[in-house]
């Protein structure tokens, strides 16, 4: 059967080639922009319908075309001022083509569009369509075709209740009315629903957006209970990581057709099926933690232990033991703060990656480590003891309390440097069984900690490095650098999340410690002894801590009333691209100067009117905690764009640049 589809679909492509030079007002085909029949949705919105014919025994392909062809290709040319919507498809019918299956229209079809103008924009011009199909009998024949529209016209356009662009917009897919649950049971996808009287004992076709998801060919069967349905398709097998299963579904009874779409983004698999998703987890989870030792806001705690390296190279015994006590320390704290997430969500709490830095308490203690590292890299003051199990003193840099304890605080500033692939594994790790879930947080450990590990077993490798010296006390202060920017860093999240009071405590708490810290060391004048040091130290951090709030007094960009519902509403309105950020989340920085910012990207959304929505995470929100998780991810970065209501949600990669952004944003759904 295999190679009989082969040998047809090498038929079929032939003939195509043959035919290449065939153009669209060829006798069987035909494209127009239907001019009289206009839609007005708003004062700047309007529905245009694109209609092809096709003579009797002939047809064309929808946005996934099956086992062969290609769907249309529409290429606009408008005013400026003008944008236009992704099409949008109404649902296909089954074109058996033995041995292949194939999904499209037959005889006619109208595809409708979403024309947007600005309020000043010029009536006086038309809008130009040329096109590209595929029209297919026994052969098929490559068509091209050209159609204009007087924007006048348009314009000054009346809905008619006769009109067939209000009857295909009636007939589009509509969203299904519940959650569509995807299983896989062995070679089976299995979508499962709640349904009404209406729709019991239908019959059910599954049409997937994704070509390769499903075995075309093979029957599709359905099963009723009381009120809901089960729809089993065989799945693709050259397909085996399924992330994301989304398309149209129709239920066709009593000769009237009713067809939804739906996306399903967390996926159940069989036992077979989550091995080889976790082991992909796992790989990404290992990956975005070895990544995280080049983000920004680890480096200089890393640069601690690379000191402590340099200093004791000659004692190999050393050498390991303090790259093991590193590593426990790290692994540990990523295994910890995965249980503590799992722990809270048994309990109820809405939580996600990088919750901790939603916190002014968790910010505040953060500034205080990032300035007496500050210190201690300048040299203005060291504290023996006082934060050696935090891994922060130089002068018992052999103290393995020291290692664990600088394991501990490279994980804790890491959590805002989410690296790439780690979005999609802590999504996964956060909807699995608890047992998978640690798993993937062990990897994350791992990951981070394998350069030091691989130190540690092969301490050879510092004889590369050079040997300690006056250089590393020079290295020390101009890592101070990044460290000071941390710290302004660190500085403005909070003044994001307190109210000016509660700021100004934190501020003057370490402004006081590090005067003291100068006067002690510098000046000599003011000689505190380490004894009232500590207790001094000790209850300006007790108190400008005590009195932050534990959780932010400010208020998301996008407040709580944001939810799914929201977003789909929107996204009726046109494409809409989402960029969920935070004033933490450093890589969301870094992806908005490089691809969001840039001009190409306030180009293309102007010139396909798309919807730019931004929504803040920088302080706790249950609702945008609830709408993360709807997409299959527990933290951010995380981009998701709607090309059209339809087709739902594409998430981006969490690393941006623009080849990526015209990938996605100028792909043809």
């Amino acid at each position: 059967m295999e190679v009989l589809k082969k040998i047809s679909l090498l038929s079929i492509l032939f003939c195509s080639l043959l035919n290449a030079n065939a153009v669209g007002t060829a006798s069987n085909s035909s494209v127009e922009i239907l001019k009289q029949d206009v839609v007005k949705i708003s004062e700047n919105n309007y529905l245009i319908g694109v209609k092809y014919k096709f003579d009797p025994g002939w047809h064309t392909y929808w946005i996934n075309p099956g086992d062969s062809g290609e769907k249309a290709i529409f290429n606009w040319n408008l005013p400026q001022g003008y944008s236009i919507s992704s099409p949008k498809w109404p649902a296909p019918e089954v074109i058996p083509y033995p041995p292949l299956m194939t999904y499209g229209y037959e005889n006619e079809v109208i595809i409708l569009f979403n024309l947007n103008k600005d309020s000043q924009s010029d009536t006086n011009d038309e809008i130009i369509l040329h096109s590209e199909w595929l029209a297919c009998a026994d052969i098929c024949l490559p068509q091209e075709g050209s159609s204009s529209a007087n924007l006048e016209e348009i314009i000054n356009s009346t809905n008619n209740s006769d009109s067939e662009i209000l009857k295909v917009k009636e007939s589009l897919p509509s969203k299904f009315p519940s959650k569509v649950l995807t299983t896989i049971d062995d070679d089976k996808i299995l979508l499962k629903g709640e349904i009404n009287d209406e729709l019991k004992n239908s019959n059910i076709y599954f049409f997937p957006y994704n070509q390769n998801l499903i075995t075309h060919t093979a029957s599709q069967n359905s099963t009723f209970d009381v009120n809901s349905f089960t729809h089993s398709v065989e799945r693709n097998k050259n397909n085996d990581f399924l992330s994301e299963i989304k398309g149209v579904i129709s239920f066709t009874k009593g000769g009237e057709i009713k067809s939804f779409y739906f996306s399903s983004n967390t996926l159940s698999t069989s036992s077979s099926l989550s091995i080889l998703n976790l082991t992909i987890a796992l790989i990404s989870a290992f990956i975005g933690g070895l990544l995280l030792n080049l983000m920004p806001c680890v480096f200089p705690v890393i640069s601690l232990k690379i000191f402590n390296f340099i200093e004791i190279s000659n004692n190999k015994k050393e050498v390991l033991f303090h790259g093991l006590s590193f590593s426990i320390g790290s692994i540990l704290t990523f295994v910890s703060i995965g249980i503590l997430i799992l722990i809270l969500k048994i309990l109820g709490s809405e939580i996600g990656w990088g919750f901790q830095l939603q916190s002014p308490l968790f910010v505040a203690i953060l500034i205080y480590l990032f300035v007496i590292l500050f210190l201690n890299f300048t040299g203005v003051f060291n504290i023996p003891n006082l934060f050696s199990n935090l891994g922060i003193n130089f002068q018992e840099s052999n103290s393995y309390k020291n290692s664990f304890g600088t394991g501990v605080l490279a994980v804790a500033v890491a959590t805002p440097c989410t690296a790439p692939f780690m979005g999609s594994a802590l999504g996964l790790a956060l909807t699995q069984p608890n047992i998978f879930s640690i798993l993937i947080f062990l990897f994350l450990g791992l990951g981070f900690s394998l350069p030091y590990l691989i130190i540690s077993l092969f301490p050879k490798i510092l004889d590369l490095m050079p040997k300690p010296g006056d250089w590393m006390e020079t290295f020390r202060k101009i890592m101070a650098v990044p460290i000071f920017l941390t710290i302004l860093w660190l500085v403005w999240i909070l003044s994001n999340q307190v109210m000016l009071k509660d700021l100004l405590y934190v501020i003057i708490g370490i402004s006081f410690i590090t005067i003291l810290c100068f006067l002690k060391e510098i000046t000599g004048f003011f000689r505190l002894s380490l004894k009232y040091f500590k207790p001094v130290f000790a209850s300006l951090f007790l108190l400008s801590i005590y009195l932050l709030p534990l959780n932010s007094e400010k208020m998301n960009s996008i407040q709580s009333e944001i939810s799914l519902d929201e977003i789909e509403k929107l996204s009726q309105l046109g494409p809409l691209f989402i960029n969920f950020t935070a004033d933490w989340c450093i890589t969301c920085k870094v992806n908005e100067q490089i691809a969001l910012n840039s001009d190409y990207f306030e180009s293309i959304i102007e010139s396909k009117g798309i919807n730019y929505l931004k929504i803040d995470w920088t302080n706790k929100d249950i609702n945008i905690n609830k709408l993360i998780e709807s997409y299959g991810r527990s933290g951010i970065p995380l981009y998701v764009y709607y090309p059209y209501e339809e087709y739902g949600p594409v998430l981006l990669p969490e690393i941006l640049n623009r080849s990526i952004l015209e990938s996605y944003l100028e792909y043809n759904y």
